[in-house]
């Protein structure tokens, strides 16, 4: 049982460590024990305040600050996943088909991607949208005036998920621009 107190983060540890630690050498090692001090680690965890930033500067320069900037990010990286979903999906349809030549899927999903001007812009622009919301919760830019120098600042909370969904959005992204230039721009070069 000592040992799930290594669950915990290491400031928690440091603080009440001991103590928990009695507390579990009185305890009997049964089901529901085990799983509430789990639980509690997992709560300590999900509650614990952000570690020491690490920062590089220079005087007058960039400082790069990897630090928690927001409580919890997470759900800004679900919803941009959840907006990207749409936009991806239709370019592997589309590589199915065009590439691999397996038109069934693309051919089921057609009707609503085809729907319409308006749908054809709101799935081209998913990648973009989800780009932002994936990213703007883990950046924080700010500026400040000392003396006659001018520091900027830049925070990056580099939290996976986000910066997952991100680079998957400015791939997805890249991918739809090369379409529209290949279609567009050499595909009327070609016809001249």
């Amino acid at each position: 049982m000592k040992k799930l107190i290594r669950l915990y983060p290491a400031a928690w540890r440091l603080r009440y460590g001991l103590e928990f630690e009695a507390l579990l050498e009185q305890l009997p090692p049964a089901p529901g024990t085990i799983l509430n001090v789990i639980l509690g680690a997992l709560h300590a965890r999900m509650t614990a305040p952000p570690a020491q930033p690490m920062a590089a500067s220079a005087e007058g320069g960039l400082m790069l600050d990897f630090r928690h900037r927001f409580p919890n990010p997470t759900p800004p990286g679900l919803a941009a996943a959840l907006v990207l979903l749409p936009g991806a999906l239709f370019l592997v349809l589309s590589l199915l088909k065009y590439s691999l030549g397996v038109a069934g899927p693309f051919d089921a999903a057609a009707p609503f991607y085809l729907a319409g001007r308006p749908v054809e812009y709101l799935t081209f622009l998913t990648p973009f949208v989800a780009f932002v919301l994936a990213v703007l919760p883990v950046l924080g830019i700010g500026f400040d005036r000392s003396g006659q120098s001018l520091r900027g600042t830049l925070v990056v909370d580099a939290r996976p998920l986000n910066l997952a969904v991100a680079l998957v959005s400015a791939l997805v992204a890249a991918a739809f621009v090369g379409y529209l230039f290949l279609e567009n721009v050499l595909g009327r070069i070609h016809a001249t």
